[in-house]
């Protein structure tokens, strides 16, 4: 069966996993509609596939489905709970623990998404889909080590496999190496001529090296093989014909307004940040700030981490006059860059002689000052575990584990 390229319900999440291409689909929006379960899921920086349910009852994936539901619908609590009810079950199924790790990664829980991910890899180490999750998962953490090279390993004992394709060629994306994901997107087209996120993420990636005729053409291929109303067709064809317009002048004027009518008219279907973004720049290219200012503030409104948000929209707020929100969204840029340097630094341990003990807790240090409660409760876990006794991290985790369904730390760490 032909399955979508994305999937947009009320966020990027769908019925059995979550599907982001090139940062498109973000947990705001969508309307609620029905989804079929995708052939990958993907998030953050790589694409997680599902796992194969061969242990899984169909109570076991209505449950599960039940709890994406709820992140679609921002219940978290609901979610949790769901999640409490299977964590014991999940100890002795890796495709249950995998479908718990995309569900926790599906909300950002990347404390949990790491427990379950480790546990499908020790209930099953041989397996493909299980080091694939775990990659994918360590990824999000920005923890050291090559997970490309892992990601080869998987090919390995994968070799008919579209998922560890895809997901080095995203790995390859993700850090500029264009050429490198164009390579194995393209073979992940030879092995599955009709896999819609292939097709799709291949535009996406001639688009990012500027190739934008080819990445027309390609992205012509992913419509065929996608539902007509996915957010990452329009939305990037619409990116497409923005940027042609700026390197032809003389045709711009017909390409925004061909962007526009189809913005425009994807929105009323699917209103998800990146569409607003992408509205917001068709409109300030044609003059209509006043109409940018609404449309980039909607984005923000819905998803403010977005790369190039923040200084395009504090720019407009300026130019409409609104000089303090615009100097205030600066400052909180400034920041939120800073912050992220030093969480980077942290994790990689750069420039300091530290102890795995010291240098997670620089890192746990960092995440509570940033309030992700998520990050900061594996951070004091680990060091909880490297260290037991440790005064400061059992007094954070009697905080941090009040409502968290209590997933065993993994037996072999790292």
């Amino acid at each position: 069966m032909t399955q979508p390229f994305t999937q947009c319900t009320p966020s990027h999440i769908v019925i059995g996993g979550i599907l982001m291409f090139a940062g498109l689909i973000s947990l705001s929006g969508c309307k609620a509609e029905p989804a079929a379960k995708p052939a990958q899921v993907a998030a953050s920086n790589l694409v997680l596939p599902l796992p194969s349910n061969e242990d899984l009852t169909a109570e076991d994936e209505a449950e599960v489905n039940r709890a994406l539901v709820a992140v679609q619908e921002r219940d978290i609590p609901t979610t949790l709970g769901i999640i409490r009810q299977m964590t014991a079950k999940s100890a002795s199924s890796a495709d249950l623990s995998e479908r718990l790790a995309a569900t926790c990664r599906a909300f950002g829980e990347v404390d949990l998404a790491w427990r379950f991910a480790k546990q499908a890899v020790a209930i099953a180490p041989n397996s493909a889909s299980a080091l694939l999750v775990l990659s994918v998962t360590e990824s999000d953490l920005d923890w050291p080590g090559n997970i490309g090279v892992r990601i080869k390993r998987i090919k390995q004992l994968a070799p008919n496999s579209v998922e560890p394709l895809l997901s080095l060629a995203t790995f390859y994306q993700a850090g500029a190496q264009y050429k490198e994901a164009e390579a194995e997107y393209r073979a992940l087209i030879a092995m599955d001529a009709d896999n819609p996120a292939g097709w799709g993420m291949l535009a996406s990636n001639l688009h990012m090296q500027k190739r934008i005729a080819e990445a027309r053409t390609v992205l012509e291929e992913a419509a065929k093989r996608s539902d007509p109303n996915d957010p990452a067709i329009w939305i990037l064809s619409a990116k497409l014909d923005l940027d042609e317009a700026e390197a032809n002048p003389a045709q711009a004027a017909a390409l925004y307004k061909k962007a526009l009518a189809s913005l425009e008219s994807g929105i009323q279907i699917a209103p998800v940040p990146a569409a607003f973004m992408a509205l917001g720049r068709v409109r300030e290219a044609t003059g209509d700030l006043k109409g940018a200012l609404v449309a980039f503030e909607k984005s923000y409104a819905m998803l403010p981490e977005q790369v190039g948000l923040r200084p395009r929209l504090a720019r407009l707020r300026i130019r409409a006059g609104q000089t303090a929100k615009g100097d205030k969204l600066i400052v909180e840029e400034q920041k939120a860059v800073e912050s992220k340097d030093r969480l980077t630094r942290a994790v990689n341990g750069s420039g300091a002689n530290l102890t795995d003990v010291e240098r997670h807790r620089v890192v746990a240090l960092e995440a509570d000052k940033r309030k992700m409660s998520s990050r900061a409760r594996l951070e004091w876990s680990i060091i909880a575990h490297l260290k037991p006794g440790d005064v400061q991290a059992e007094a954070r985790l009697v905080t941090l584990r009040k409502g968290v369904p209590d997933v065993p730390f993994p037996k072999v760490f790292p």
